[in-house]
């Protein structure tokens, strides 16, 4: 079923991969860390604009309030750190 990953074509492949990534180590761990952070804020932000809304608007809350405009702040950050992760990755290879 998975003959592909036999192949020494594909051996090959894997092979120039891990050979990048022991060359850049450095550059590897800084984008995976951002691309990680990146997705985490991707995933919290409607859960806690959903509570902010619902704890804060719904119920009158000024406090809850402040902090859903703050993390209108905090997409701004992520933003951020998507375009900084588009940069190490143009970086590391120049080709794409």
């Amino acid at each position: 079923m998975f003959k592909v990953f036999k192949t020494p074509e594909f051996k090959k492949a894997i092979s120039f991969f891990v050979e990048g990534i022991k060359e850049n180590k450095k550059s590897f761990y800084i984008s995976n860390i951002s691309a990680l952070l990146w997705c985490f804020l991707v995933i919290i932000q409607p859960y806690l604009i959903k509570r902010i809304i619902d704890d804060g608007i719904v119920a009158e809350n000024q406090r809850a309030v402040i902090v859903f405009i703050l993390l209108w702040l905090l997409q701004d950050i992520q933003e951020q750190f998507q375009l900084v992760q588009e940069d190490i990755l143009a970086w590391m290879f120049p080709s794409m």
